[in-house]
């Protein structure tokens, strides 16, 4: 019996995780939104004195803002997806995958792969579709990893042959 409860809390906290996350891409939909809606039509005008004052108050970086009335103008205005689209994969990786959608059917694709792929092999589909479809041709090329936590970047090295990548 104990088990049995056990086991249900964990389905149900991993139900609550899975809940969080689709309702922060919802929430991220909805920003993205305003914020083209707010930037396009200027009305932030009359209370703060500029777009910055108006994110400054709002909580948000100009960079973060400026990425996501990006997306929103390319995949809903642009290409003409329903803004549901946005909350198929992180909007982070979506404005990763952003240079990959010249057309609609492309987008699709770089929508679908933006679901399924972390941002860094994301930026390296998308070095490779910028060239060609070919990997970085360079043997001096070093893979970073970022610590989260002290905000460190190490460079990884090879554990076969001990030299760096």
């Amino acid at each position: 019996m104990q088990n049995k409860l056990e086991e249900k809390n964990i389905i149900n906290q991993q139900e609550y995780c899975a809940d969080t996350i689709q309702f922060y891409r919802e929430s991220m939909v909805g920003i993205a939104e305003r914020l083209w809606n707010i930037r396009s039509e200027e009305k932030w005008r009359g209370r703060w004195s500029s777009w910055e004052e108006f994110l400054e108050e709002m909580g948000m970086k100009k960079g973060t803002a400026s990425k996501l009335c990006t997306l929103y103008k390319r995949i809903v205005i642009e290409l003409g997806f329903p803004k549901e689209t946005l909350r198929e994969a992180p909007w982070t990786n979506l404005y990763i995958a952003l240079p990959m959608m010249k057309d609609k059917a492309q987008a699709e694709k770089a929508i679908l792969r933006a679901s399924t792929l972390t941002g860094p092999e994301l930026y390296e589909e998308r070095w490779e579709y910028g060239n060609g479809g070919q990997s970085c041709p360079h043997a001096h090329s070093n893979l970073l990893r970022h610590c989260l936590d002290c905000k460190v970047y190490m460079k990884v090295y090879e554990q076969e042959t001990g030299s760096r990548t």
